[in-house]
């Protein structure tokens, strides 16, 4: 098998097991969480902070903030949730889905293993409750970075190709098309965390630089919403207006951040050495400071998604 085969079988099975793992982990979360978390998310209140807060920890469970987008279109279509609580639960859903980026950072080198071997010994051990949780959710973690693991062996040789560095520099200088691939293989993929978890890897072997991993990271928050969109379709008007809220939310935060990339990551480099946790980082940094700045235009945000879709 030649250069090229290699390369896309290491990448696929990397794929493959990082799309497995972001799954088995969710899944494990969900077993003890979702029920309480419906509960939890329909006390948001007219507290924009607390819904904000709610919306973390609701992402932070779940590991999946297109889960909880999905939860409250249909809660906003059955009346649970308000439209504004809505958009500020998804705001901390945006804060609460940066802690996968955290996971991936972890130097992933026969971490995997072990994450999966104790995983699979507390499934075996207990056969229900928080223990046989806890195993599904190392497990699910051990899939990633072994993914990741498996992605850096495919990804290691792309650095060479000729037209893989004609995208990289083209998305480094022009940033319109380093966000529009962030978005693209980001809505491919239906899963942000998947797409950062490549693009930690390409900046680890040496592939991507910060500037260009920033702009696919700021293009999949974009990218990320196809999923509520998808899932409001044939939904009310309630359910319709979440989704496309959250889009132009995120579209609107990556506008208004653009033009101080520049500072920010240079602040970013300041954090870390490594690469992959300076990614993460800053994926961190950008939604907080999106949320500081949403927070107050809430009702400007709920007029305008209203005039967007109307009844």
């Amino acid at each position: 098998m030649g250069m090229i085969g290699r390369t896309v079988v290491f990448f696929a099975m990397g794929v493959s097991l990082l799309f497995l793992g972001v799954r088995v982990m969710s899944t494990g979360l969900r077993l003890r969480a979702e029920g309480p978390i419906r509960r939890l998310l329909g006390k948001a209140g007219d507290h924009p902070w607390l819904g904000v807060g709610l919306g973390t920890v609701a992402t932070g469970l779940m590991q999946s903030s297109s889960a909880v987008t999905v939860m409250l279109v249909s809660m906003t279509e059955a009346g649970l949730v308000t439209l504004q609580n809505a958009f500020a639960i998804m705001l901390g859903a945006n804060i609460g889905t940066t802690i996968t980026g955290y996971v991936m950072a972890l130097p992933f080198e026969n971490l995997g293993i072990w994450f999966i071997l104790v995983g699979l010994l507390l499934m075996l051990a207990y056969r229900n409750g928080s223990m046989y949780t806890a195993g599904i959710v190392l497990a699910g973690c051990g899939l990633i970075l072994c993914g990741m693991q498996t992605i850096g062996h495919g990804v290691a040789p792309l650095g060479e190709w000729t037209c893989i560095e004609t995208i990289i520099r083209v998305s480094s200088k022009n940033r319109l098309f380093g966000i529009l691939t962030g978005v693209l293989v980001t809505s491919i993929l239906q899963s942000s965390s998947v797409f950062i978890g490549i693009v930690m890897v390409m900046a680890k072997e040496g592939v991507l630089g910060l500037s260009s991993a920033a702009l696919l990271v700021l293009g999949s928050n974009i990218g990320t919403c196809i999923t509520a969109l998808i899932a409001s379709i044939g939904t009310k008007t309630a359910g319709r207006r979440t989704a496309v809220g959250h889009t132009i939310f995120n579209l609107w935060s990556v506008l208004v951040f653009l033009p101080f990339l520049r500072p920010l990551l240079l602040l970013i480099e300041t954090t870390s050495s490594q690469l992959p946790v300076q990614i993460a980082n800053f994926h961190f940094l950008f939604n907080l400071l999106t949320v500081l700045v949403t927070i107050p235009a809430l009702p400007g945000l709920v007029l305008v998604t209203q005039r967007v879709v109307p009844k």
